[in-house]
């Protein structure tokens, strides 16, 4: 026989062992999220060799471009888990399971998870005092209340003087800036508390 011959027969006689073993099998599971990282699953079947590679392809697109789990190795039938991070967050992310066993190769659908969105509990405190306590209307309502009881009291037989007047006015500093520093302090807290 010659090396020619021999090698078509090594050839045609491997090409028949590959195809003769069932290919492994990998489903693609469920998935858990939170805002920045995923907990993805998968299944792995039919193994027949001693050993099979497992990972999960993630990405942006259902099509890619994939970024790659850390690969696992399995030795026996069963589901499988990985957690990937540094995910943005509020985004939708498809991924897949992939495995190899040496010789055969799979990979399952494609699926995917949205991450969530952040707690926005200091963005809503803080909202709430500005938007609430509006500064320019609160000093003006005090104005006003400030002025008609001036009025009111010059009405009563009171005189309504400059010396009232910027006591009136000394009021309505001193109540602004009294706001105002409370602002600031509800804004350090919430911005402490997240």
């Amino acid at each position: 026989m010659t090396k020619q011959l021999c090698f078509t027969l090594v050839l045609l006689l491997s090409i028949g062992l590959v195809s003769a073993i069932d290919p492994i099998h990998v489903t693609t599971g469920g998935a858990s999220s939170d805002i920045d990282s995923a907990e993805l699953q998968g299944a792995l079947s039919n193994l027949v060799a001693p050993e099979a590679e497992v990972w999960f392809n993630y990405g942006l697109s259902p099509t890619g471009p994939w970024s790659n789990s850390s690969i696992q190795n399995l030795t026996s039938n069963t589901v499988f888990s990985t957690t990937i991070t540094g995910l943005n967050e509020d985004t939708t992310y498809y991924y897949r399971a992939r495995g190899y066993d040496g010789l055969t190769g799979d990979t399952g659908s494609v699926l995917n998870f949205t991450t969530s969105q952040p707690d926005n509990q200091c963005e809503t405190i803080t909202s709430a005092v500005f938007d609430s306590f509006d500064i320019g209307v609160i000093a003006l309502l005090v104005l006003t209340a400030t002025l008609v009881i001036a009025a009111l009291s010059g009405a009563f037989g009171g005189s309504m003087d400059i010396k009232s007047i910027s006591v009136s006015i000394s009021v309505i500093i001193v109540i602004a800036l009294l706001y105002f520093i409370g602002v600031v302090i509800i804004s350090k807290i919430s911005g402490n508390l997240c």
